[in-house]
């Protein structure tokens, strides 16, 4: 925990990091705050030794040397650095950095074609470096997107460097190897978004000016930015075992950062709840529920309220759950890698690193969603305020603990901020409001409405569109482009052949090169609305797309079923699968029946269905069906959007049609 924030410019060799670097130093400078600048490869310091004697070729090529071993020399380096970061963190500077552990995962993972094996060399690196070696890790990585052809031819006007007396590294010199570089920081941008920012640096073809490049680094990082320089505190505590962290952020006019550790799968959902501010959730992919802490407990949270007797059967009844979802884990990677076609010769650490993924990916449904994570949040005032009384008028206990804890340390920090949120005639009204009104609809549903819990037809339902012809969006988006009211144009489109009006709308969608080419905001006006019953994984990512509408889910239950991976079956692990779902439905039940049937929720696995409800716009759905079905995407969440697209495509052909990069293998 630290009040700075620590920011890397990353990209391939060439891609204009290094002035890239000092532009955003002397910037961040000159508008007041304290920076803390590294680069790496540290070339003027002895921790560099290994990585000069590798790029200047004196251990062999790249291939002889492999991506392990010459990983190794730059985690050292940066080992070397990591208390001065630290350091500089803790004094809440903005530290920033030219090249980090993004770097080595770049340019070393262009050493595997295979993906999984890359995205376990991913998993290697991280535990090493951010865990073994506790390296500080950084807040945001801006990856510099430039074409491997333009970068170096850029690297050839480069001034000589102190670390080599030739022209071009090994690395450079590698017009292939580059090429894969930039394949692979669009690879972890992908995988990684939260961590990996891309920043395209290339307009039609033509490398955009040094300053269009650091404006839009600049707006990347402005919501980032931590106060500028003053007296710093930080206030921590804890509520029930979530941990609370308000950074010093606070002192200014607009709060920021708060991070929210050990809270469970629920109340992260709830944090995240909020359109006003950003969120970063520690990803299960570092998350090693299979291991206990040093307190010789697993990673899960219980409800501080619970009686002795109910606490006791809820942690042995949860413990009994990850005992076997540990098993599962060893089990299921010793069958995975038994089975294996990969030729032994080629079985390297990056191989079994990418088995054990595939066995927790495949492990995880039986995870409780009471499964502790790391919630960080960056929020404006207005954000802030709303999170607080979000928390404090919710129901569950755990929520308005941490809602308090925000509020307290809020206080402390600077007792002017959130002054009305606590108060009768502000925030506490609000607050009476919405625990009001929920309680009442909740009474009246409860009193008018039956309950079941039956599996509808269709787990995926498009329950409402508009418009019902998606030509009626050419109004929309000719308005900008007319000097007519909307309905003056509205009455000219309707006298329009069919074929004007395609080639309107074709212009309009235009020839898209990639996918973040989307098209104009006339899109926005159209909307699809889902009533949807899928596993809470699923949920979870669709949730993170801020740009959605409507988006409300239901009390979490065991009764909607779930399903069971076949590859589970064939290694003889079904049992215990569905050991881990009894286990549940038996917590769930006990709870319901000793007064803690909102509770009873933490004991639902991350495999369980839950049903809910979401609208987004036909702009969103070109990022989401296209972003979502990538070959890289996770396989249970890509299936489930390509089924959204393929409803789309029956009521809007057209627009499915323009998302040209929806793939459907």
């Amino acid at each position: 925990m630290h009040n700075g924030l620590f920011l890397v410019i990353e990209g391939a060799d060439g891609s204009g990091k290094g002035t890239q670097f000092r532009l955003l130093k002397d910037r961040l400078e000159k508008e007041g705050y304290d920076v803390a600048a590294f680069d790496f490869p540290q070339y003027d310091q002895s921790s560099s030794y290994f990585v000069k004697q590798y790029l200047n070729g004196k251990y062999g090529t790249a291939q002889d040397v492999g991506p392990y071993t010459s990983s190794l020399f730059y985690a050292l380096d940066r080992y070397q650095a990591a208390p001065q970061i630290r350091q500089a963190l803790a004094a809440g500077k903005v530290v920033l950095a030219n090249r980090y552990t993004g770097s080595s995962m770049a340019h070393q993972g262009t050493s595997f074609n295979n993906a999984e094996e890359r995205r376990g060399y991913f998993i290697w690196l991280d535990n090493l470096e951010f865990q073994m070696l506790n390296i500080p890790r950084p807040s945001a990585n801006l990856v510099l997107r430039v074409p491997a052809e333009t970068a170096q031819q850029l690297i050839d006007n480069k001034t000589p460097r102190s670390y080599t007396d030739k022209k071009r590294d090994i690395l450079e010199d590698d017009l292939g190897h580059l090429q894969k570089a930039v394949q692979v920081y669009d690879d972890l941008c992908q995988l990684f978004p939260r961590d990996f920012v891309s920043l395209n640096c290339i307009q039609n073809g033509t490398l955009q000016p040094i300053e269009i490049i650091q404006e839009q680094i600049w707006q990347s990082i402005q919501a980032l930015l931590p106060p500028k320089p003053q007296t710093s505190s930080v206030a921590t505590t804890h509520t029930d075992d979530a941990q609370v962290t308000l950074l010093d952020e606070f002192a200014q006019a607009a709060g920021r950062h708060i991070v929210i550790e050990n809270a469970s799968n629920i109340l992260a959902k709830k944090l995240e709840s909020g359109r006003l501010a950003t969120y970063l959730e520690q990803p299960a992919i570092y998350s090693n529920f299979d291991k206990k802490d040093v307190d010789g407990n697993y990673r899960y949270h219980t409800p501080g309220h619970f009686s002795p007797a109910v606490k006791q059967h809820y942690n042995a009844v949860m413990d009994q759950i990850f005992d076997i979802y540990a098993g599962m884990v060893n089990d299921l990677t010793a069958h995975i890698q038994a089975n294996s076609k990969t030729p032994s010769q080629e079985r390297s650490a990056a191989w079994q690193n990418a088995t054990r993924t595939q066995a927790y990916d495949l492990v995880r449904p039986t995870l409780p969603v009471a499964a502790k994570s790391t919630v960080d949040i960056h929020a404006s005032g207005q954000a802030l305020d709303s999170l607080i009384t979000r928390l404090l008028g919710d129901d569950l206990p755990e929520a308005q603990a941490v809602g308090r804890q925000i509020l307290e340390k809020a206080h402390k920090l600077t007792p002017t901020l959130l002054e009305g949120v606590d108060q009768p005639d502000g925030g506490g009204s609000t607050i009476a409001y919405r625990a009001n009104t929920y309680k009442a609809v909740k009474e009246l549903a409860e009193a008018y409405l039956p309950i079941a819990y039956a599996n509808q037809a269709e787990p995926i339902q498009l329950t409402s569109l508009w418009p019902r012809n998606e030509l009626d969006l050419l109004p929309d988006m000719l308005y900008e482009h007319s000097s007519l009211s909307l309905k003056e144009i509205s009455k000219e489109v309707d006298g329009w052949s069919y074929d004007r009006k395609v080639e309107v709308f074709t212009a309009f969608i235009g020839e898209r090169l990639n996918r973040r080419h989307k098209p104009g905001r006339a899109l926005e006006k159209a909307h699809y609305s889902w009533d949807i019953v899928c596993d809470y994984d699923i949920f979870r990512d669709m949730q993170r797309h801020r740009q959605v509408d409507d988006l409300e889910w239901q009390f979490l239950t065991p009764r909607y079923g779930y399903e069971m991976p076949d590859l589970i079956d064939e290694a003889g692990l079904s049992d215990n699968f569905e050991k881990c779902f009894d286990l549940s439905l038996e917590l769930y039940s006990f709870l319901q029946e000793n007064d803690s049937a909102l509770e009873a929720q933490y004991a639902t696995l991350l495999g369980h269905r839950m049903r809910w409800k979401v609208t987004y716009n036909a702009r969103e759905a070109f990022h989401l069906h296209e972003l979502q079905t990538t070959p890289q995407g996770q396989p249970g969440y890509r299936k489930f959007v390509q089924q959204m697209h393929q409803k789309v495509a029956e009521v809007h052909p057209m627009l499915a049609e323009a998302m040209v990069f929806v793939n459907k293998d």
